[in-house]
C-alpha cells in the first residue's frame, strides 16, 4: 500500500515553517518538541515516543500563536475527510480525522483531569455520582501490584491482549503447533513498561488502579513534589496498538529534574514465532517472523508483524517544566507488516491530535452506554463490571469497518491474554463461547454475538471434513477449535466423545435469531447452512431406539467424569434443539427443509425417570454417582425444557447432595452454580437460591476481581467461562429473562439491594431500559434506531393489562412476570 501525506500532515508542516512544531500538542496548550541532549541515551535523543512538555512562562504567548494556527488550519481543511473510516486501496489511505482542540491557560489542569477523579474522590459512571471511588463499582485498586498471576489484570480490545506487566502478548487466530499440539503464539511484548523513580524517598506512594470504565490500567507514584501516573491500555479503535502513556507533574512548587526510570520485561525470543528485528530507524522497531508449525495442513505459515517505539532507560521532567507526556506505542499486525506500520503511523497521528487516549476511552464508554447493569449493591455491581469488562476485552470492539476490522477466531475460556504453551486451555475455543460467555453479550450487543456465531461459520468446510471423516452427513465441529477449524483437543477421549459442542452451536444460533430476526446472517453469511449442517449432522448420528424414539450412542457429557455413555440427557436434548432448528428459520425465509429432521426432532427421546421424577444424566446412571459439574440441570435453564415444577426441583436436589453426600463436585468449575442458581430462582425458592449463589463468590480473586476456574485458585486463569455464568445468574436468574417467542422477564432483587437496572437490553433492535425496585418496575424504550423497519412492541403483562412501547416513554408496573412481544404476534 501507499501511503499518502493527509491535510494534517501538511498542516503539522505549516506550523513548523511558523515555528511552533506542533507535532506532539499537550492537551490544551501550546507545543513544542522537545529536541535535547541526553546523555543517557543513545545519540542524545529520545526518539520517537511522544513528549509533551509546557514552561510555566510559555503559555500566554503560545496560546495567541495556536489560536493564529487554529484558523490557519480551518481555513486549510475545508477538504479534509473527517470520516472515521480507514478503508484502504492501492492508491491512497483515508486517515483517522484531526480534532482542534481549546487553549487552556492551565495545562497541568488539562492533562491530569482525567486522573484527578481518583484523588478528588469523585467518579461518575454509568449515570450515577459516587462519592469515592471506592464506592465506585467500575475501579478497582490496590497499593501494591499482586505478585500471583491468578490476580493480575489485563488490558485487550479483541484483536490482541497482554496480562500488565507481562511478557507476552496474545493476537486473536494467531497460534502455533500442529494439531493437538496447537496454542496461542507467544509474541515477545514490547509493551511491558514498569516505571519508577530514579530517587524514590521513603515516602513515595503507589496506587495501581484498573478503571474499566476507560479500559485502562493506571500505576500512580505520588510524593510530595511529583506525580507520576503510567497507563496502559489495547486502543478499542486503532485496535492493533498496544499504547503506554507517562505523564510526570509537579505537585508542588519545587523546579529540579525529575527523571523516571523505564524497565521492559520483554524476553528477547519466541518458541512460536522466528521473529528478525529489522535495522532501527529513526527510533522505530520492528520485527517480524512466521509461526513455526501450521496448526493443519490446509492452514499456511501466518506472519506477525511489529512495530513499536524504542523504549529509553529514563525519561526526565526538566527544570522549570510543570508536566510532560511521554507516549510509547506497540503495533501488531498478522496480516501485513504495511498494515502494522500504518496503525502505529495513525497511532502517531492521534497522538499529535491529543486524540489517543479521548478516542478510547470514548469508545469504551459507547460500549458501556449501550449495556450495562447497576445495582445498588456495590459488592455485586463490581462483579458485574468487572466480568463485562473482561468479556468485553476478548471481544472485538464495536461498529468495526475497513482496515479497522479483523475476522474474529473465537473466545477461549481463559480470554485473549492468556493461552499460551499447555496452559489455559491454549486459547482453545470449546462450548465456553456458546453456552456461558455469549448469552450475556447476545442481551446487549447483538453484533458481538454474531461475531461469535461467525467464529463458527468462518470453519463450515472444515467441520463438514470432520463429519465425513467420522463417517457423518453434514457439519461437525471439534470439542476444541483454534485457527484452522480442526480438532485440537489434546484428550483424544474428550475430543472423541463430547460432541454436545454440535448442539450448543445450534441452541446459540436460535437465541440470536430470536434476538434479532437477523435474516441477513441467515441468507448472506452462512448462518442458514450453519442450522442445516448441524441438523443433518444429527440426522446422520442418531440411532432409531424403537419405532417412535431415537437416541445418541457413546458420547461424553458435559459431566466429563463420565466418557462413552449412551443417552446423555444433555446431549440428545441440544441434537433435538438442532433437528427443529432449520425448520423454524425456513418459515422465516419462506423455503423448506427436509421434513424428517424435524420429525427425528420431535421423536428425540429424552432420559426419565418416571418412579422417582427426574432426569438420569444418562442411560444406566446410579443417583448419588459424582458429577463434574451441572449437566442434567441445564435441561431447565438453559435449554427450557417443558417440565412439571416438582421434576425441577427433584432433579436440583438429587445433583446437588443425596444421602447426605455431594453429588455435583462442591470444587467443579465457577459455573454450576450459576446454574443452580436461576433454577431456584425461577422456582421462587430464595434460600436455596441465595445458598448456592453465596458459592460463585469463591473463584473471584481480589483485588482486580480476576477469576479461578476453580474455588481453590486452581485451573484457567481469568476464567471467563465462570464470569459468563455470573452475569447470567444476574441477568437470566435475577432479572428472570428467558428468549423465547418473545422477550419473558421476572424480575427478583438480587441480596442486600433495592434498585436492579438494566440498560440498553437490545431485542429486535431496539434498546430497553428496565428499572426494578421492592414493588415496581419500569420499561422505557430509548433507542429504535438499528435498523430501517422497527417492529412495534407491546408489554404484556396480563390478559387484560398491556402497553404499547413508545420511544422516550417508560411504562411502570408491579414487580410480576411479563413480556415484551412484536405487536403483531399478540
Amino acid at each position: 500500500m501507499k501511503l499518502i501525506k493527509s491535510n494534517d500532515e501538511k498542516n503539522i508542516k505549516t506550523s513548523q515553517s511558523l515555528g511552533l512544531g506542533l507535532e506532539n500538542p499537550p492537551p490544551s496548550a501550546s507545543r513544542r518538541v522537545v529536541k535535547e541532549t541526553n546523555p543517557r541515551l543513545p545519540g542524545g535523543r529520545y526518539g520517537q515516543f511522544q513528549v509533551y512538555e509546557i514552561g510555566l512562562l510559555q503559555v500566554a504567548g503560545a496560546a495567541l500563536v495556536l489560536l493564529f494556527f487554529v484558523l490557519l488550519n480551518i481555513l486549510l481543511s475545508s477538504s479534509m475527510n473527517t470520516e472515521l473510516i480507514v478503508e484502504n486501496t492501492d492508491d491512497y489511505a483515508i486517515t483517522i480525522p484531526k480534532v482542534f482542540f481549546e487553549v487552556s491557560n492551565n495545562y497541568q489542569q488539562s492533562v491530569m483531569k482525567w486522573q484527578d477523579q481518583y484523588s478528588r474522590g469523585v467518579c461518575l459512571f454509568a449515570g450515577h455520582r459516587y462519592k469515592s471511588s471506592a464506592d465506585d463499582p467500575s475501579v478497582f485498586s490496590s497499593t501494591v501490584f499482586p505478585s500471583n498471576s491468578k490476580q493480575q489484570p489485563s488490558v485487550g480490545n479483541g484483536y490482541l491482549a497482554t496480562v500488565i506487566y507481562s511478557n507476552t502478548v496474545y493476537v486473536n487466530g494467531l497460534y502455533n503447533g500442529k494439531g493437538t499440539s496447537s496454542h496461542r503464539a507467544r509474541v515477545p511484548s514490547t509493551a511491558a513498561i514498569t516505571a519508577s523513580l530514579q530517587e524514590s524517598p521513603v515516602s513515595a506512594s503507589h496506587f495501581y488502579i484498573l478503571d474499566v470504565a476507560k479500559g485502562v490500567f493506571v500505576h500512580q507514584i505520588t510524593t510530595g513534589d511529583v506525580k507520576v501516573s503510567h497507563t496502559t491500555y489495547a486502543h478499542q479503535v486503532l485496535n492493533r496498538l498496544l499504547v503506554n502513556q507517562i505523564i510526570i507533574s509537579r505537585t508542588s512548587n519545587k523546579s529540579d529534574e525529575v527523571t523516571v526510570k523505564l524497565d521492559t520485561n520483554s524476553l528477547p525470543n519466541s518458541t512460536d514465532i522466528n521473529f528478525k528485528e529489522n535495522p532501527l530507524k529513526d527510533n522505530i522497531r520492528s520485527m517480524q517472523g512466521g509461526i513455526i508449525v501450521p496448526e493443519h495442513d490446509s492452514t499456511q505459515v501466518v506472519t506477525a508483524y511489529v512495530y513499536w517505539t524504542d523504549v529509553p532507560s529514563c525519561i526526565t521532567l526538566p527544570k522549570d517544566v510543570s508536566a510532560r507526556q511521554y507516549n510509547f506505542i506497540t503495533s501488531i499486525s498478522k496480516t501485513s507488516g504495511d498494515e502494522a506500520y500504518y496503525f502505529y503511523t495513525e497511532g502517531l497521528k492521534m497522538t499529535a491530535n491529543n486524540e489517543l487516549y479521548q478516542n478510547h476511552v470514548a469508545a469504551w464508554e459507547t460500549k458501556w452506554r449501550n449495556g450495562h447493569i447497576d445495582i445498588d449493591n456495590v459488592y455485586l455491581s463490581r462483579i458485574i463490571y468487572s466480568t463485562m469488562y473482561y468479556i468485553l476485552s476478548s471481544l472485538p470492539p464495536l461498529n468495526t469497518t475497513g482496515r479497522l476490522d479483523f475476522p474474529f477466531y473465537g473466545l477461549a475460556p481463559g480470554g485473549l491474554a492468556n493461552g499460551g504453551g499447555n496452559q489455559d486451555y491454549m486459547g482453545h475455543v470449546f462450548w465456553d463461547q456458546e453456552t456461558w460467555m455469549y448469552p450475556p453479550i447476545l442481551l446487549f450487543h447483538p453484533n458481538l454475538a454474531k461475531s461469535m456465531l461467525s467464529s463458527r461459520t468462518r470453519h463450515i468446510d472444515a467441520a463438514r471434513n470432520i463429519a465425513k471423516c467420522n463417517g457423518y452427513n453434514g457439519t461437525m465441529y471439534p470439542w476444541e477449535m483454534a485457527y484452522s477449524g480442526y480438532d485440537v483437543c489434546p484428550d483424544r477421549t474428550v475430543g472423541k466423545f463430547e460432541q454436545h459442542v454440535n448442539g450448543d452451536i445450534a441452541y446459540a444460533l436460535q437465541q440470536y435469531v430470536r434476538m434479532t430476526e437477523d435474516v441477513q446472517f441467515l441468507l448472506e453469511e452462512n448462518g442458514f447452512d450453519l442450522a442445516k449442517g448441524l441438523a443433518e449432522f444429527w440426522y446422520s448420528r442418531v440411532y432409531n431406539i424403537s419405532m417412535t424414539k431415537y437416541g445418541v450412542m457413546g458420547v461424553m457429557p458435559p459431566d466429563e467424569y463420565h466418557e462413552n455413555v449412551n443417552n446423555s440427557v444433555y446431549t440428545n436434548m441440544v441434537a433435538k434443539i438442532s433437528l427443529l432448528l432449520p425448520k423454524q428459520l425456513a418459515q422465516m425465509l419462506n423455503t423448506s427443509v427436509p421434513e424428517c429432521w424435524s420429525d427425528v426432532g420431535n421423536q428425540m427421546y429424552i432420559p426419565y425417570d418416571s418412579s422417582l421424577k427426574y432426569h438420569p444424566e444418562y442411560d444406566g446412571y446410579q443417583l448419588g454417582t459424582v458429577v463434574k459439574q451441572a449437566d442434567a440441570i441445564l435441561l431447565q435453564f438453559p435449554l427450557m425444557y417443558d417440565m412439571p415444577d416438582d421434576v425441577q426441583v427433584n432433579d436440583l436436589l438429587l445433583y446437588e447432595t443425596y444421602k447426605g453426600k455431594p453429588v455435583t463436585n462442591p470444587d467443579g468449575p465457577a459455573m454450576t452454580w450459576a446454574m443452580f442458581t436461576i433454577n431456584w430462582l425461577k422456582l421462587k425458592n430464595f434460600t436455596k437460591a441465595y445458598d448456592v449463589f453465596n458459592k460463585t463468590f469463591a473463584n473471584i480473586q481480589e483485588p482486580f476481581m480476576t477469576w479461578t476456574e476453580n474455588p481453590d485458585g486452581t485451573g484457567a486463569v481469568n476464567f471467563q467461562t465462570g464470569m459468563g455464568g455470573f452475569l447470567q445468574t444476574i441477568t437470566f436468574g435475577f432479572g428472570g429473562i428467558r428468549i423465547k417467542s418473545c422477550l419473558e422477564f421476572d424480575f427478583v432483587l438480587p441480596p442486600k439491594s433495592t434498585t436492579f437496572n438494566i440498560t440498553g437490553l437490545n431485542y429486535l433492535s431496539s434498546s430497553l431500559n428496565f428499572v426494578a425496585r421492592e414493588t415496581s418496575l419500569s420499561i422505557t424504550l430509548t433507542e429504535d434506531n438499528y435498523r430501517s423497519i422497527i417492529p412495534s412492541l407491546q408489554l404484556i403483562v396480563s390478559k387484560t393489562e398491556t402497553y404499547d412501547l413508545k420511544l422516550g416513554k417508560t411504562v411502570k408496573i408491579a414487580r410480576v412476570p411479563a413480556r415484551i412481544c412484536k405487536k403483531q404476534n399478540v
